[in-house]
């Protein structure tokens, strides 16, 4: 696959996964990284660990859990089980500074990122920013 960052291939746009798979996977996500702070805190409390020590780490955790996931394995755990993959415009994986970029631009602009996503190549905003695309796995 031969592409420049400003023009992907047509099999890239047409593996472009849909809004609501987006979603499923923001909600398994969701509960996934509920359940981490929930095991943390069960962790934090029976180490009896200092309450600001906590604050650091869950703060870290919450800044890089996506984007670690994404430039590292292409997906989050509910992109993963939903069978889809983070990828930059020549299907490759996203460097980190690309995907922390992503990452923020799509927490600061909450759930109207995702409502960006119904022009032709099926990109949020965040993913217009970095030229990232998410797509089904099973159609690269």
């Amino acid at each position: 696959m031969t592409t420049t960052p400003e023009s992907p291939t047509n099999d890239l746009i047409s593996a472009a996964a849909s809004m609501s798979d987006r979603y499923i996977a923001m909600i398994y996500d969701a509960i996934f990284f509920l359940f981490i702070i929930f095991v943390s805190a069960k962790i934090i409390l029976f180490l009896n660990v200092d309450g600001r020590m906590a604050q650091y780490v869950f703060f870290v955790f919450l800044f890089l859990y996506d984007p670690l996931c994404v430039s590292f394995f292409r997906a989050t755990p509910g992109h993963y089980i939903k069978g889809l993959r983070v990828v930059s415009t020549d299907a490759k994986n996203l460097n980190l500074f690309k995907s922390f970029i992503r990452y923020i631009a799509k927490i600061t602009l909450g759930i109207l990122s995702l409502i960006t996503i119904l022009g032709s190549k099926k990109q949020a905003i965040h993913d217009k920013l970095t030229s990232s695309y998410v797509v089904y796995k099973n159609k690269l």
